[in-house]
């Protein structure tokens, strides 16, 4: 079955590295069987990251960040976990462009990277001669890109129940739509899931608990553990809350739900872990300790120059990575697990450097620290063309008058020329990968293959002229020596101009990208058109299929504006100019900064300052917001004394007193304020 986790829950309480440390002190179990107690359970873990979709492409820093994350997820099982299990992790870096097409829309607009969507190309890259137990597919997304699909989940598990490449766990996760912190995140939780599942298909369907169910078991944790929440939360009111969390009155901050996970994992005895279906049974001497590589193998393509090598810390510090006779220095960083609102849970010290690669052929054997990893080159094929292709016929104007024509003209539309060009390649980081040699293609229309020809080497020429008009659905597939590719699938639509198009309304809030677009002659741009936008007079550039389209990611204010759009399109004699009006409505949305506590002598005026943060985390100036401070029944409007900075100055009543931050219009959090008065 198939369970989701929503990234983007917000915290109602404040987390602290306290509730954290509540994993490391557990009571001790009754002593395990000699035969056990030297051994543990390994798992093996395959990472599948996809640096380019059709909507975003890592950076080098967003793929450092990526092993960063996953560095956090391994050191909270390593931590939470102790010996009972163990994770030896692969990596495949996939650099091929993921198209919107290979991702199952789950809903209208609406995105998952399904197991069903990698499989295939999992398998023709050989991953199943490795017999993996779980496989995480990470794949570059971006919530805010031009063609407006969004993602449908943060994160989803499913298996193994014997559906994907034999009988392997999975989950996956959009990387870089969100808050990059919720990578780590998605991950702990998702796994738990897939482990759940692996206990479920080893004949033990209550050896382990439901990730989801926190509220359900807090009677049993608390029963095991008592004071787990301390100093925030003691036992009754832990229950309290919890029972406001099944009433979907709360939520629960993520230092709350480590402490959970951290439970569920520490209380499965060893004897369960050894008797899972999946991985292998290792003596716990035999688990990697010191400074290490992070992957046991990566996989990637063969195109690449460099790859990047994350070294776990333990031990002496290591200097340098050796491979191919050579010695890389290697960086010495941090990596910190934050909570929803920002405040750091665990940190740890790791290793990193980029690694220039021979040029292809075999493996290359890395040793940094007390261990080593492989880097196995792959032939990853990618065919680089449009998703979409909007072309519109060539038309003849004619003015008849009886039997005579008197005026006849050509009109000249973008696209006439009808030729689709198709590159194979091989993928490499950051695209432009060398041409592939000796590659043939095919184009699949209905039922019919048609063989393109090779214009120059690697480059194919498709006239779509020979399609009727409408929409044809084309699927391009390539073979080329040593080189896996995955099809490419191309819409194409042959049209007339018909009309000026735009959206009605435009709606989002204050700090998240605005994305505007306007269609010219409904779907297909105007050949030469310069179309602007007034909100920062922006030229909004063209895209392939013919629309126009600017991100707005700063400058807008909370309430009702009007995007004014001007077109100015080439006409007999000068120009034509058409304008349009959109209504954009941008919702008040994030936090509200207060201290935690202030205090007061009796008789002295206090002054309470605030700041407001927009969900991107970026300070709000001038907006002028409604934020107000409850004091008892009083209510005080705070006033924007200076961009940003809204401050209240009041004379308390004495004794000590619990104000409430609040934002009287959109989607604020209340913060508490604790005022002592003296």
């Amino acid at each position: 079955m198939d369970r989701f986790w929503t990234s983007h829950r917000r915290s109602v309480a404040t987390a602290s590295l306290a509730l954290w440390a509540c994993l490391l002190p557990v009571a001790a179990r009754a002593v395990e069987p000699q035969q056990t107690a030297s051994q543990m359970r390994r798992l093996e873990v395959l990472i599948v990251l996809y640096t380019s979709s059709f909507s975003q492409q890592l950076t080098r820093q967003q793929l450092e960040r990526v092993h960063e994350e996953v560095l956090e997820f391994v050191d909270f099982y390593r931590s939470a976990a102790g010996d009972a299990v163990d994770f030896r992790i692969s990596l495949l870096q996939i650099d091929r462009e993921l198209a919107r097409a290979e991702v199952s829309e789950v809903a209208p607009g609406r995105y998952y990277l399904a197991r069903e969507d990698i499989e295939d190309e999992l398998v023709a890259l050989g991953m199943l001669g490795y017999e993996f137990d779980e496989v995480i597919a990470l794949y570059a997304w971006n919530n805010a890109n031009p063609e407006g699909a969004a993602l449908a989940y943060g994160g989803g598990a499913v298996g193994p129940d014997g559906g994907f490449l034999g009988d392997v766990g999975y989950n996956s996760i959009g990387v870089f739509a969100r808050d990059p912190g919720s990578i780590s995140r998605i991950m702990i939780h998702e796994v738990l899931h897939n482990i759940d599942d692996m206990f479920s298909m080893s004949g033990k369907p209550d050896g382990f608990l439901n990730a989801d169910e926190m509220s359900r078991n807090m009677p049993t944790l608390l029963a095991e553990r008592p004071g787990a929440f301390l100093p925030h939360y003691d036992d009754d009111g832990m229950l309290r809350y919890a029972e406001r969390e099944r009433a979907n009155r709360a939520t629960y901050p993520w230092a709350m739900q480590l402490v959970y996970y951290g439970w569920m994992l520490q209380r499965t005895p060893r004897e369960a872990w050894l008797g899972l279906d999946y991985g292998s049974v290792i003596d716990t001497g035999e688990r990697a300790r010191g400074a290490r590589p992070l992957y046991k193998r990566i996989f990637s393509s063969r195109a690449n120059g460099q790859a990047y090598l994350p070294v776990v810390a333990g031990g002496p510090a290591p200097e340098a990575a050796a491979a191919a006779g050579r010695e890389t220095p290697l960086e010495r960083r941090t990596y910190r697990h934050t909570d929803f609102d920002g405040s750091t849970l665990f940190e740890g010290t790791y290793y990193a450097a980029w690694l220039d690669l021979p040029g292809p052929g075999e493996p290359v054997l890395v040793s940094a620290g007390t261990g080593t990893t492989e880097i196995v080159p792959l032939g990853i094929g990618e065919l680089v063309a449009p998703a979409t292709v909007v072309t519109h016929a060539r038309q003849v104007v004619s003015v008849v008058e009886g039997d005579t024509v008197v005026f006849e003209t050509a009109v000249t539309v973008h696209g006439s020329e009808g030729v689709l060009f198709v590159e194979a390649r091989e993928a490499r980081f950051g695209g432009s990968g060398p041409v592939a040699q000796g590659a043939t293609l095919d184009v699949l229309i209905g039922e019919d293959t048609l063989r393109l020809d090779e214009v120059e080497t690697g480059h194919f020429a498709f006239d779509v002229s020979r399609l009727a008009m409408g929409r044809h659905e084309l699927s391009f597939t390539a073979t080329a020596p040593e080189l896996a590719f995955v099809p490419r699938a191309v819409r194409v639509e042959r049209r007339t101009p018909w009309r000026i198009w735009a959206e009605d309304l435009l709606t989002t809030g204050v700090g998240t990208p605005l994305d505007v677009t306007v269609r010219i002659a409904q779907d297909m741009g105007a050949q030469g058109a310069k179309v602007t936008a007034r909100l920062g007079d922006r030229d909004l550039r063209e895209l392939p299929d013919g629309r126009y389209s600017s991100v707005v990611e700063e400058g807008l204010l909370p309430g009702l504006d009007t995007v004014r759009v001007r077109a100015e399109l080439p006409a007999e004699g000068g120009h034509e100019v058409l304008e349009h009006s959109i209504p954009v409505y941008v919702e008040p949305r994030g936090w509200i900064e207060v201290p935690r506590r202030i205090g007061a002598k009796a008789g002295e005026v206090v002054t309470l300052e605030a700041r407001v943060r927009d969900r991107m985390g970026h300070i709000v100036e001038g907006a002028g917001l409604a934020v107000a401070v409850v004091i008892g029944p009083d209510l005080l409007l705070m006033t924007e004394e200076e961009p940003g900075v809204y401050r209240v100055r009041f004379e308390p009543p004495p004794g000590d007193h619990r104000l409430y931050v609040i934002g009287l219009e959109g989607s604020f959090e209340r913060r508490v304020v604790s005022l002592q008065v003296q």
